[in-house]
């Protein structure tokens, strides 16, 4: 995945050429990251973009520092949160979820009620707003999200930091990500997440010694054409799992009409 990144930094069109690259690499058949459900494929102007945003945006570290399996993750994190909110597809939401998608169908059941009412208050019709919290969730998604709420997303704004720790020296790591959110400016919103992790964080740390994350930070322009910015970690936790999830996410938007029935969030 090195190679697709480099190449595109050496030439003035290295969008381009590391668009072309990234779909030679998934040819030759890259493997796939667990945490991705291999149902839901990266679509290839998704999996462009995703690669665009770490071209034109800031990656700390360096591109040189970083190993192909960092690269890759992040590629294909990038490419499902592009599809989630750039095209509105619920199954690429739930791909970066896949993981705790069980625990939270048994942990999120009292919250079915909430979303078939949020449902009911789009002009759902009570008799197909199923009695899952999935389902429910699901038919939420698509009438809340008649168009997507991303008009367009701003590859230059992008930031991808990388951080790592022992679980034993964890404290104060939550910093850098509020480094990140202190730049964020308009109307600022910390999400509690829709699909949690099915184990607690202090949990997880118990039984691990050490711990990966990076901050993604990526820019947008929404249908009435106002500024977002959408911040979220995404950590890993011990040497023997391939496993990345949301810990945390926060969005920020200029919005000059907060109350129309026209304006959107992101779902995290």
């Amino acid at each position: 995945m090195k190679r697709i990144v480099w190449a595109a930094l050496l030439v003035s069109a290295g969008s381009i050429l590391a668009c072309s690259f990234y779909r030679m690499n998934r040819a030759l058949g890259a493997a796939p990251v667990p945490f991705r459900d291999p149902q839901v494929p990266i679509l290839d102007e998704d999996g462009d973009l995703a690669v665009a945003c770490l071209v034109w945006g800031e990656l700390k570290p360096r591109f040189e520092e970083l190993s192909d399996q960092q690269l890759d993750v992040c590629i294909r994190v990038i490419a499902q949160v592009l599809s989630s909110y750039g095209r509105a597809d619920f199954d690429a939401f739930l791909a970066l979820r896949a993981a705790d998608l069980e625990a939270a169908q048994l942990s999120q059941t009292s919250k079915t009620e909430s979303f078939r009412d949020l449902a009911r208050q789009l002009g759902v019709e009570e008799e197909v707003i199923p009695h899952t919290w999935l389902g429910a969730l699901r038919t939420f998604w698509r009438a809340y999200y008649a168009e997507p709420p991303v008009a367009r997303w701003l590859p230059e704004v992008t930031r991808v930091h990388h951080g790592t720790s022992s679980t034993a020296e964890l404290a104060g790591w939550e910093e850098s990500f509020d480094d990140l959110r202190a730049l964020l400016s308009g109307s600022v919103l910390e999400h509690h997440l829709v699909v949690p992790h099915r184990a607690s964080f202090d949990a997880l740390i118990a039984t691990e010694t050490s711990a990966q994350w990076f901050d993604l930070m990526l820019g947008y322009e929404t249908r009435q054409l106002e500024s977002g910015r959408l911040l979220a970690r995404f950590v890993r936790i011990g040497d023997e799992t391939n496993e990345w999830f949301l810990h945390r996410a926060v969005t920020a938007l200029e919005t000059r009409t907060p109350h129309s029935p026209y304006h959107r969030q992101l779902i995290l």
